[in-house]
């Protein structure tokens, strides 16, 4: 009875944002109860938790999850968990992702207006991607950070009105390392942080789920995301949606700050030629507006994602993939 009532717990709040479509699946060596009668502690041990959205499958492990919940107070439950895995498999790309972290806390809460809010911090969190070795699946590290914390509010599924919902997200991470080669050309970061709004709601994120959402005036508001490292930082701002063949478009800004220190550190390292670092400064120069703020350089470069491609000014960076295959 005690393993139905975590696992009806756990489909409420996945149910109420609309994130599975199945039955959740949850196995454990041992479950044990504590505190009555204001407050119930159930702690769980060695527990696997299975479940489906979209077209996902999310399998997460755990040495120890204890659930918190005041049966008497406000709607919410309390989750700690340690040396927590969870393997998260894309089944139409076949993608597989695994983050690891070790403690962690989470906090599912219900407002007056039935909107659910996800409160969460995570310690030693790391991010790894499935590549296919010569001999054996191999999990390569894409990111790793010593904090990781963040806020989601997601609408109830059933009680707002489909272009009026919105999805709110944002997260911070703190003294971040990035593998070699990455694109930012950087190995750390001192952190990441970010904010963004989902206008309208997608529902399963089908084909025809997408099209009403666009058609209804489905955007992604990128209200900020910043990445800091020593002197200099990067923040992009925008907006998208998606056009008449379900590829992203939109519009927006790159701000960096220390660009030339940034530059010249490059250079220094040897990871671009004094002629690379030269052409990278007159293409800046020909696309950006430069600014000041508070006696501090700015170099804003505008940025748009329309036609199937994403550009930096009048430059083609690549083509945009759709939602279409």
């Amino acid at each position: 009875m005690a393993s139905e009532w975590v696992r009806a717990e756990i489909k409420v709040f996945a149910d109420h944002a609309g994130m599975t479509n199945g039955d959740i699946k949850l196995n454990f060596e041992s479950l044990e109860r504590s505190g009555f009668p204001f407050a119930l502690d159930w702690h769980i041990k060695n527990p696997k938790i299975e479940m489906d959205f979209h077209d996902f499958n999310a399998v997460a492990l755990a040495r120890k999850i204890t659930l918190s919940i005041q049966p008497f107070g406000t709607q919410s439950i309390f989750a700690e968990s340690q040396n927590s895995t969870v393997f998260l498999l894309d089944k139409k790309r076949k993608l597989k992702l695994k983050t690891k972290f070790n403690n962690s806390q989470f906090r599912f809460s219900l407002d007056p207006k039935n909107v659910l809010h996800t409160h969460f911090t995570t310690e030693n969190f790391s991010l790894h991607k499935a590549v296919t070795g010569k001999t054996d699946e191999e999990w390569r590290e894409v990111l790793r950070t010593q904090n990781f914390s963040g806020d989601i509010r997601i609408p109830s599924n059933k009680k707002i009105i489909q272009h009026h919902a919105e999805h709110h997200f944002s997260f911070l991470m703190a003294d971040i390392s990035l593998p070699a080669n990455n694109i930012l050309r950087v190995t750390r970061l001192d952190r990441l942080f970010g904010t963004l709004s989902l206008q309208g709601k997608p529902r399963k994120f089908s084909l025809t789920d997408l099209i009403t959402w666009r058609d209804s005036g489905g955007v992604l508001d990128i209200e900020e995301i910043q990445l800091d490292k020593g002197p200099y930082n990067l923040k992009f701002q925008g907006t998208l949606a998606l056009d008449a063949a379900l590829k992203p478009m939109g519009a927006g800004t790159i701000t960096f700050t220390g660009l030339d220190f940034f530059l010249a550190k490059q250079e220094q390292a040897g990871k671009l030629t004094k002629s690379q670092v030269k052409l990278a400064k007159l293409a800046i120069l020909l696309i950006s507006k430069p600014s000041s703020e508070n006696g501090i350089k700015k170099t804003r470069v505008p940025i748009t994602a329309q036609n199937g491609e994403l550009r930096v000014g009048p430059f083609r960076l690549f083509d945009l993939p759709g939602f279409i295959r």
